[in-house]
């Protein structure tokens, strides 16, 4: 299991034993999930990316533009509407990994 995986199922994990409120970081997710599919070669929609943080679509929407406007994902409607890492937040994502490996 990738650690980019085992970040993301410890996260999940732990809303089994607190509330979700305690844990609210919705920016980290949308990155966590995207660089997974990214790395697995699958895409994901917003709607993906709402059932598997349990968040309100509504409420990420706000996440999911910041990130847009850093240029850190992108929102393609090719094959089908997804969003996806840039060029530049996959390379974030993978360093930012490694240097956490190396910890």
């Amino acid at each position: 299991m990738t650690l980019a995986k085992q970040i993301m199922s410890a996260r999940t994990l732990r809303k089994r034993f607190f509330m979700q409120s305690m844990f609210d970081e919705h920016a980290w997710d949308i990155l966590l999930i995207l660089y997974i599919a990214a790395e697995e070669g699958y895409l994901v929609s917003k709607h993906e990316i709402a059932d598997i943080t349990f968040s309100r679509l509504s409420m990420l929407e706000n996440w999911l533009n910041i990130l847009q406007s850093q240029y850190i994902i992108v929102e393609s409607a090719w094959p089908h509407p997804h969003l996806e890492l840039t060029q530049d937040g996959r390379g974030r994502m993978r360093e930012l990994l490694l240097e956490s490996v190396a910890a």
